[in-house]
């Protein structure tokens, strides 16, 4: 399995908020090992993906045991494996959901089979997951590294996602070494893992980009050794793509689609040009409806900017930030009612997480336990409900492409730019930082200058 496919956030990226950080603490308590946080991280994202039409609280244990005999049946996964997919589903169900039917739970027993991967760098067509240098690596060298990249990283006030991908990249690197501790981590190695990943491994470029930084953070922010000049080394290709964009017409019938929250989401996306993370991050404060405006909180590159509210939306955003209000109101009844917000803004303004203007729009169903605090904190809707309605939506309406969350923004750019806007303009309103990034939507339209037309046409 190429490592371009099943990165470190698999997992996480299919839980429903507040899952993925109790399930942490799950593991943390259970005594997994740092080294197979990843592994069991991997098995739930392959359950969840499974029936992906069923949320992961509403399973069943047949469904658990399914999943389990499948991966049997299929004789691609050696008995340990499924011995360690069966705890990782017990964990998950015993300790985060508490599933009424756990008390029926039979664990899977492991053969005879020695639980041994192929060697470093060896991989197999049909294995679960292939496996690196990770089983060669100490592991007390591995738990003392990742307890101090989380205590580096909750410092800094980073997102739980940011900490299992540095987390599995520093815990890659330690085993690549064969270091003995974190401190014994010699940094000239670092341009030789890279090289490894890129010539070896084949990874695609945004995935040696990722690792490159977050070995830098490692150096520089958990052992306080600044790496410096790493000198070259070979750059995994960066393929040259455009973007899949739709016609007006398909747009249509795409949001058609489209109800509920997922459809007032995806109507922000084409009609604003946002983010899925900005469109669900937005806050009630940062929704100017007499102006028509919405302004864009720390965005990618930590940007600030304000980008137009289609008229459409309107009256189905003043619609959702009533549900919101009421919400928080019934919350605060029950002496919660505070969102998440940044803690250094936090230690400055104590009370600003029960401002009304800074909820969320697009409130999470259920409340998210910060591990560290205990507090019970309001989150935003998970951008896997976005995700998969778009996909559904995108099939039910017979679209051919290959469509997502993001290929709305693409839509938003490219319309705007058919109308004739400046495309300045368009750079201001996606947040780009360079006018060269905003330029890919001039070549979707066949137009870096001026129109272009098939000889056969004139």
């Amino acid at each position: 399995m190429q490592e371009g496919r099943l990165d470190a956030n698999q997992g996480q990226d299919a839980l429903f908020p507040g899952l993925w950080p109790r399930y942490l603490v799950a593991m943390r308590k259970a005594g997994v090992p740092a080294k197979n946080m990843q592994w069991y991280e991997r098995w739930v994202g392959r359950f969840a993906a499974s029936h992906q039409d069923s949320p992961l609280t509403k399973r069943t244990y047949a469904d658990v045991r399914d999943f389990i005999d499948r991966l049997r049946a299929s004789g691609e996964c050696a008995s340990w494996q499924l011995v360690q997919a069966d705890h990782a589903l017990l964990l998950l169900y015993r300790d985060v959901v508490g599933a009424p039917w756990i008390a029926q739970w039979r664990p899977v027993e492991a053969s005879a089979e020695p639980p041994v991967c192929p060697e470093p760098g060896a991989r197999r067509t049909n294995s679960c997951f292939f496996r690196d240098h990770a089983s060669q690596a100490n592991q007390g060298a591995q738990d003392e590294l990742a307890a101090r990249i989380h205590a580096e990283i909750r410092t800094r006030g980073y997102s739980w996602k940011t900490e299992a991908t540095y987390r599995h990249w520093a815990l890659r690197l330690l085993a690549f070494t064969k270091a003995t501790s974190s401190e014994s981590i010699p940094p000239e190695k670092v341009r030789e893992y890279l090289e490894y990943l890129a010539v070896s491994r084949g990874v695609a470029a945004a995935t040696q980009s990722q690792a490159l930084n977050a070995l830098v953070f490692l150096f520089t922010q958990v052992l306080k050794r600044p790496l410096g000049e790493i000198g070259e080394f070979p750059r995994a290709k960066r393929p040259q793509r455009l973007p899949t964009v739709l016609n007006r017409a398909e747009v249509r019938a795409l949001l058609a689609k489209l109800e509920g929250t997922a459809g007032l989401v995806a109507r922000l996306l084409y009609g604003s040009g946002l983010r899925l993370g900005e469109g669900l991050g937005l806050r009630i404060k940062d929704v100017d409806l007499e102006h028509r405006q919405l302004l864009i909180r720390n965005g990618k590159g930590a940007k600030d900017r304000v980008t137009v509210l289609a008229n459409e939306a309107v009256d189905a955003l003043r619609a959702q930030i009533a549900v919101a209000r009421e919400r928080h109101r019934a919350e605060l009844g029950f002496g919660r009612g505070e969102s998440w917000v940044w803690p250094a803004l936090e230690r400055k303004y104590p009370l600003i997480a029960r401002d009304p203007g800074w909820q969320f729009v697009f409130p999470a169903s259920g409340l998210w336990k910060d591990p560290d605090s205990g507090r019970l904190l309001q989150l935003h809707v998970h951008e896997s409900v976005v995700q998969k309605a778009v996909h559904a939506a995108a099939q039910a309406a017979g679209i051919a492409q290959s469509v997502g969350c993001h290929t709305l923004r693409h839509c938003f750019a490219t319309h705007l730019l058919e109308s004739g806007a400046d495309i300045r303009t368009v750079q201001e309103l996606l947040g780009h930082s360079d006018v060269s990034t905003t330029m890919i939507y001039t070549h979707v339209l066949n137009r870096p200058g001026l129109a272009v037309r098939s000889p056969a046409d004139t």
